[in-house]
């Protein structure tokens, strides 16, 4: 159990790392390609206050969102090993799931953006889950229940969308939705989507406490959603 638990930390360490090179370049796509540096990858892996100086040079923005998302995806990883490290198949896309979530987290905090290029590996992986409970691999949502909770999690927040006439959340967000439900399936997608929305009510109203003006700007919303499905994911999926 405790090789389990360190190779877990290790494996979520190195993604982590992965993910913060992924939240530093895919919002600048296709203005200009990926580039791997390194230095801020090696950074990535490192605690702020061991940061070696010889990379000091090469950080750039967010300092802290590079460890806290390296040290909470190792968490989450372990966390994973323990809920689902009898499953290999669900361990794996639980992973998957995991870091994709995380990286959206990220991105629309800092962006304002769900990017439309990062929907398509997790409606694959999605599909690929299903077809491994189909086959009894993995203990996974069925193909229906994906289908259904892809469907009642797009439609639901399409019709609020369209009600709010865009300024209530963003395409984004309504796509985001439809991908969680396909990742946690049906019933539970409504779990996941109701403590997005709580999570990010709160959010709101501390914002509106903290400073009036924020009442009247744009809130991201994608980084509540994606902590309502992770919460799903390690309490009671699927």
């Amino acid at each position: 159990m405790v090789s389990g638990l360190l190779l877990s930390f290790v494996i979520g360490w190195v993604i982590g790392g992965l993910s913060n090179w992924l939240a530093d370049q895919l919002p600048h796509l296709p203005q200009r390609s990926l580039h791997f540096d390194r230095a801020q990858f090696v950074n990535s892996l490192s605690l702020p206050w061991l940061w070696d100086k010889r990379f000091a040079a090469a950080q750039v923005a967010h300092p802290w969102r590079r460890s806290l998302l390296t040290m909470g995806m190792a968490a989450a990883f372990t966390v994973g090993w323990l809920r689902f490290g009898d499953d290999w198949g669900r361990l794996l896309v639980g992973w998957f799931y995991t870091a994709w979530l995380l990286v959206v987290l990220v991105i629309d905090l800092e962006h304002r953006r769900v990017l439309n290029l990062m929907l398509p590996p997790a409606v694959l992986v999605a599909l690929i889950a299903s077809l491994l409970a189909t086959l009894n691999l993995a203990d996974l949502p069925a193909f229906t229940s994906m289908l259904l909770g892809g469907g009642a999690g797009f439609v639901a927040f399409l019709v609020v969308f369209i009600l709010g006439r865009g300024r209530m959340m963003g395409a984004g967000d309504v796509k985001l939705a439809g991908v969680i439900g396909l990742m946690v399936g049906y019933p539970l997608v409504w779990i996941a989507l109701a403590l997005g929305i709580v999570l990010g009510g709160l959010a709101a109203i501390f914002l509106i406490v903290r400073c009036r003006a924020a009442a009247k700007s744009y809130m991201a919303y994608g980084p509540y959603l994606a902590l309502g499905a992770l919460m799903v994911l390690w309490a009671y999926w699927p």
